[in-house]
């Protein structure tokens, strides 16, 4: 079972300005969803410590939660912190990837082939004709099925974090997305939140009603259009709870 910690930032919170009823909330779905909590960390707006105690965090739990008190603001830093305290872990993790990989080359055993993303992408455009080819024998339905099953696990990795399906989360809703939103629109959202915040009238609006800039999870062009399958399966089952109006 995972072990979570939260850490809330900010002075206005460490010196009892504001209330953290975010932490308070975070713990209790935590706590519903079987997640271990063992500490919830405060922290003013002070790189150093903010430095030391989200680092100490990463070291001691699996997941790490960090929230504010008046929500995003252009001179918060907790990105550039956390990318500070993980550049060494990561660092490290690579380190231990290339030798494995040259291990592996060494033994003689194996070949190590990597695709360009070039590649990927036409090796995955490739697979279509196939599926087109034998769609009358294994099924269209089975194929729509397995392709938004691979969205739904792309969603619950990249994505459930900020969002459920049937639910107002950190963002809106979901349910019925694909019936509110062109799917152009949906695929500019995932593959350039931040230009669509800037551009965009609608991204603007959920952004200042949220107020949490949804950011961009390296999803590809086919991640989201699995994910929008998964979508679309979810809105064909009858049983699908309508989602609230943004």
């Amino acid at each position: 079972m995972a072990n979570a910690e939260i850490v809330a930032i900010g002075s206005e919170l460490l010196l009892g300005q504001i209330v953290d009823t975010n932490s308070a909330w975070m713990a209790q779905r935590l706590t519903a969803l079987g997640v271990n909590l063992y500490f919830k960390s405060v922290v003013g707006d002070n790189p150093a410590r903010m430095k030391e105690v989200i680092g100490r965090a990463v070291e001691r739990a699996d997941v790490v939660i960090t929230s504010g008190g008046i929500g995003p603001t252009q001179d918060d830093l907790t990105r550039e912190i956390v990318a500070e305290v993980t550049e060494w872990g990561n660092a490290q993790s690579e380190e231990i990837n290339q030798r494995d990989k040259q291990n592996i080359v060494a033994s003689g055993r194996s070949e190590i082939i990597e695709l360009t993303p070039e590649e990927l992408t036409a090796w995955q455009q490739a697979m279509h004709p196939v599926w087109d080819q034998f769609a009358g024998v294994i099924g269209q339905d089975v194929i729509d099925a397995a392709i938004a099953a691979e969205g739904q696990e792309i969603f619950d990795m990249k994505c459930s974090v900020c969002h459920k399906i049937n639910e107002r989360y950190v963002g809106p809703a979901l349910s019925g997305v694909t019936k509110r939103r062109k799917p152009e629109w949906i695929m500019n959202m995932a593959l350039n939140p931040d230009q669509m915040i800037k551009d965009d009238p609608t991204a603007r609006q959920l952004f200042t009603e949220y107020l949490t800039p949804m950011t961009f999870q390296n999803v590809t062009e086919d991640d989201v259009t699995k994910i929008l399958m998964y979508f679309r399966s979810i809105e064909s089952d009858s049983s699908a709870a309508p989602a609230e109006s943004e």
